[in-house]
């Protein structure tokens, strides 16, 4: 018997449900490949909530972005009013993002950690000054017996003008349920600050973490450093403005020295860089002392400091691992020396060895295989099928082009062009096109015919200018959106019902073979003895599953993929896409998908 559409969402999050709490009940790690539109949140919630509750253990419900926390608040209140169980609960975001004080939002985040903690040094916050209030009492039994969104938070402590922050701080401590960024517990020291300041330990956790297949890069990222020309020259101009001329001098030295490395990229040693500076400037160490000096000089004045955010450069470099590391000096047009993470796990192995037990979910989490060695986690791994109808999705392979680097020139461009082009008008609504890079995007585009609005994403586009685009191109009904895969509009955006109908995912987007990617290569060769895979093939088809989501997502959606490579054929690219998108190979695309629509009443 066929189930409808609701009973196979339905279902299939029971068996979500079931695995998460059977292997909760033994401690296990759990990896869980689960398509959007089948409730995750609140099938994790319900699966992890008893047996946290019952045992008096916290769960860290961590997220990417702000926005998913709402959803996350809305089903712990459900919860709690259906089942009139007791959940405590404390939303977290950036304690910089919850500050009071005029400016704050403007610093660097190095530059408000250290403008808040001498502002609280010396008593000139009055923010964090009334929490000796009545009120602050007041606000934290009212948070705990209610779920409060973050920003409700904000506003009730504004009317009190009480740090939103140390509010939540104190509510954490008897909080059933504590939601945050990724950087609340993947990045070390604000780890260890929210563990002390709420009393909470990780051996009594369980972490939840939405959206995983963003966890790796989001780790490398928090563990990456740059020193560029730029922060030096503004190190320079802000210690003159401050009158101390003598580091100046040193500073422009190490300007010198900077502008003296030879064009290119290189890896630079630890030991090697510290020599520069004790052969031309001096002391490593004495040199430290003088930016911290400097440092502290200017922040008397003003909130940010050039000097700092190179003393912090500089404390990483002397104290950073090696291991999973790489070092290395880029001098194109302007010098940037980097100390890049190459290996997430350096970070998440010591969260997930030592917590209860976790649940890392998406709907793009494949193969599951790679995240439990990308991050270092023993985990059972699951992954549930696509639970709507599946005459409502149609993917396709056209492999009659490459964006391969040796088989580019103008005549595939154009190719390129005619074929997005027939695929733009099979489909009667919405079409998005993603390119591996804007170079890409803009060699094709102008190979592009249609009667369709056409809106186009730019590398230099603010946050505001993404959201206008995007809200004139869903609105649309008929248009054309390009974009690149790995992009803000193929990541970062939720196209529901009509809003998208059909996706070409042109070529594949391996990164630059710089040497940052051959570094990742030999480190997991090492590693692995898998470092083409691990460290350029997986990265590369992540983004492409994310950009093909976009299409499908709820039981009534109904949409197209294209692929458009021939390398998607091949065996080592197909087994990273999930095994019932039910691919197949279409010489022209363009006529199934006129008949997918037509047989769909359109």
């Amino acid at each position: 018997m066929n189930l409808f559409p609701f009973d196979k969402v339905r279902n299939t999050q029971k068996k979500f449900m079931e695995d998460i709490a059977h292997s909760l009940s033994e401690g296990n790690n759990v990896i869980a490949h689960a398509p959007t539109g089948i409730g995750k949140t609140a099938g994790v919630l319900s699966s992890v909530l008893p047996l946290a509750l019952k045992n008096k253990m916290t769960i860290f419900f961590l997220t990417p972005k702000h926005t998913q926390h709402k959803i996350i608040i809305e089903t712990l209140k459900k919860i709690k009013e259906k089942h009139n169980v007791s959940i405590k609960v404390s939303d977290f975001i950036g304690k910089q993002w919850f500050c009071l004080v005029p400016g704050a939002k403007g610093l660097y985040s190095g530059d408000f950690s250290k403008f808040c903690s001498d502002m609280k040094a010396d008593e000139k916050c009055i923010f964090y000054n009334n929490l000796k209030k009545i009120s602050a009492h007041d606000l934290v039994s009212k948070i705990n017996k209610t779920p409060h969104h973050s920003g409700e938070v904000k506003k009730l402590c504004n009317h009190e003008k009480i740090c939103p922050y140390e509010i939540l701080v104190r509510s954490g401590k008897n909080s059933d349920v504590i939601i945050g960024d990724y950087y609340h517990l993947f990045n070390k020291g604000v780890r260890k600050s929210i563990l002390a300041k709420t009393g909470k330990k990780l051996e009594n956790s369980i972490v939840i973490v939405d959206e995983a297949h963003n966890l790796p890069n989001r780790i490398k990222s928090l563990m990456s450093y740059v020193l560029t020309e730029n922060m030096i020259k503004s190190a320079i101009k802000e210690a003159r403005t401050f009158d101390q001329l003598l580091f100046a001098d040193k500073l422009e030295k190490l300007l010198e020295i900077s502008l003296d490395f030879e064009k290119g990229e290189r890896l630079v040693s630890k030991e090697e860089f510290i020599d520069f500076i004790e052969s031309n400037i001096s002391n490593y160490s004495d040199f430290q002392e003088e930016m911290a000096f400097v440092e502290n000089k200017v922040r008397i004045e003003q909130k940010r400091s050039f000097v700092g955010s190179i003393s912090k450069f500089f404390d990483i470099w002397l104290n950073g691992d090696n291991e999973g590391f790489v070092r290395y000096v880029n001098k194109d047009k302007y010098f940037k020396l980097f100390y890049k993470c190459l290996d997430p796990s350096v970070v998440s192995k010591e969260v997930f060895s030592k917590v209860y037990s976790s649940v890392l979910m998406s709907g793009t989490l494949t193969p599951t295989k790679m995240y439990s060695k990308l991050l270092e986690i023993k985990a059972d791994e699951y992954s549930y099928p696509y639970p709507f109808p599946k005459e409502n999705r149609l993917a396709l392979i056209h492999p009659n082009t490459t964006t391969k680097y040796s088989e580019r020139n103008n005549e595939s461009f154009k190719t390129i062009g005619a074929y997005c082009s027939n695929l733009i008008s099979s489909c009667p609504g919405n079409f998005a096109v993603f390119f591996p890079s804007y170079d890409m995007l803009s060699r094709v585009e102008q190979n592009i015919f249609t009667d369709k609005d056409v809106f186009i994403e730019n590398r230099t586009m603010k946050k505001d200018e993404r959201l206008t685009l995007f809200n004139k191109f869903t609105s649309s009904g008929k248009a054309v959106l390009l974009g690149v895969i790995g992009g803000s509009f193929s990541e970062g955006m939720d196209y529901p019902g009509k809003f998208l109908e059909g996706v070409a995912i042109v070529g594949i987007p391996f990164e630059r073979p710089d040497l940052e990617t051959k570094e990742r290569i030999k480190y997991y060769d090492k590693k692995l003895n898998a470092g083409w895979t691990y460290g350029y093939l997986f990265p590369a088809m992540n983004r492409v599953i994310q950009a093909a989501g976009r299409v499908i997502r709820s039981e009534s959606d109904k949409g197209v993929i294209v692929f458009m490579d021939k390398r998607y054929l091949w065996k080592n690219y197909l087994d990273c896409m999930p095994s019932d998108l039910n691919v197949k190979v279409s010489q022209q695309p363009w006529k199934e998908i006129k008949d997918f629509f037509d047989s769909n009443g359109k």
